[in-house]
């Protein structure tokens, strides 16, 4: 996650109208809702905005991030063009009283006798195991960004279905993000235990996945100011018993001890198991010093005895990627899955669907996924790969049977 701020840019010079947006009374409310998770002392964004001050001095930049819709980050098409998603974030009504309150240089209104907070989110009701490093780590302060895996132990012996889990920093400053990835096998946790060994300290370095292999399973994303995360009611991802998780921790500017903790919701059995499968394209080649380079490929649908439920997609790639696109293409008809038209690596999340989306018998056609990178930072084609360096160009679904 990058910032940069232009000093100086202290609100706008228009004069207000009596009868323009006020901070406190209209503009707070919607920074509340979708800003002050991050936007807060001691957290993961460079500026606070529960003040009137700070907000006003970065007016300018709040409407810019506002408008372009890079803030509060949620980077699907939303439109209804390309499906709808759960999650809150800014309706046009709000953007468009952000950016008067901007252009009527930012009034402050009358002042609210308590402190601007966050509403409380919802938190996980049954916490059946805690995910814990059991120790802390300090992140590499020469790295501005340090991707570290845990080994953690859910404590089951036989297998569980995850429905839920409850993300809790240890330092929100500087966690960035959080994915947990299963350990299914003896070959893939000796490969985990390896590679914990070779590095000095708790875990190890990874990128992108846990490094124990292509069959590793992600099992859910945080991002800063997600709340508790409840898979859809009668669906779970099975968590292995007598094996631990890989937990993956991105520290964004980290110099300070971190021991991030995850709760869990672990039923016995569901009504239906999901899995989170997709379609992704191998072959990358992505020529060096271009704007916009697009790569695409298209994944077989097999034949479907009965209906297949998509709740949710969740497209990854790397730090070059720009956009991506999944659709569903049946005998030249295509629906579409997925759209994200300004892919940003430092916000990725699983985006569920406001209306699950069907795949009905006899099943047939194919999966198209199609990215876009922009190659100009690099001198030498870039390929597929888990490395810092390396692309993916992935979109992954949460599905039920």
């Amino acid at each position: 996650m990058r910032y940069i701020v232009l000093f100086g840019l202290v609100g706008c010079t228009a004069s207000s109208s009596d009868d323009a947006p006020t901070y406190h009374g209209d503009v707070a409310p919607l920074m509340a809702q979708h800003c002050v998770s991050c936007h807060s002392e001691d957290n993961i964004a460079p500026f606070v905005l529960t003040r009137y001050e700070p907000a006003r001095q970065m007016a300018p930049f709040i409407k810019t991030a506002v408008e372009t819709r890079t803030m509060p980050p949620f980077h699907v098409d939303d439109s209804g063009v390309c499906q709808s998603f759960q999650g809150a974030r800014l309706s046009d009504d709000d953007i468009e009283t952000i950016a008067a309150w901007v252009d009527a240089g930012a009034p402050e209104g009358e002042p609210a006798e308590e402190p601007l907070e966050a509403p409380e989110h919802p938190t996980l009701e049954n916490v059946s195991s805690t995910l814990d490093p059991g120790i802390e780590y300090t992140p590499n302060p020469a790295l501005a960004d340090d991707y570290r895996c845990f080994i953690v132990d859910p404590m089951i012996d036989t297998d569980q279905f995850l429905t839920g889990f409850e993300v809790h920093p240890g330092e929100p400053s500087q966690v960035h993000h959080v994915v947990l990835f299963s350990v299914d096998t003896a070959a893939e946790l000796a490969v985990a235990h390896e590679l914990d060994d070779a590095e000095e300290g708790p875990g190890y370095t990874c990128f992108g996945a846990s490094g124990t292999g292509p069959a590793a399973r992600s099992l859910g994303v945080w991002t800063p100011g997600t709340p508790a995360t409840r898979y859809p009611e009668g669906t779970g991802l099975r968590v292995v018993g007598g094996m631990p998780l890989v937990m993956q921790v991105h520290y964004n500017n980290g110099k300070l001890p971190d021991r991030t903790t995850v709760l869990l919701s672990l039923e016995p059995s569901v009504a239906r198991e999901a899995l989170i499968t997709g379609v992704f394209d191998l072959q990358l080649d992505l020529v060096p010093g271009n704007a916009a380079v697009e790569e695409s490929a298209a994944a077989p649908v097999p034949p479907l005895a009965v209906p297949v439920t998509i709740h949710g997609a969740y497209p990854h790639m790397h730090k070059l990627g720009r956009s991506l696109r999944v659709e569903y293409d049946l005998g030249g008809e295509r629906t579409c899955l997925v759209n994200v038209p300004r892919y940003d690596f430092n916000w990725q999340q699983f985006y569920f669907y406001d209306k699950p989306v069907l795949l009905e018998p006899p099943g047939g056609g194919y999966l198209r996924i199609t990215c876009s990178y922009d190659t100009r930072g690099v001198d030498a084609p870039v390929h597929w790969g888990e490395g810092t360096n390396e692309e993916m160009c992935i979109n992954a679904f949460y599905v039920t049977y």
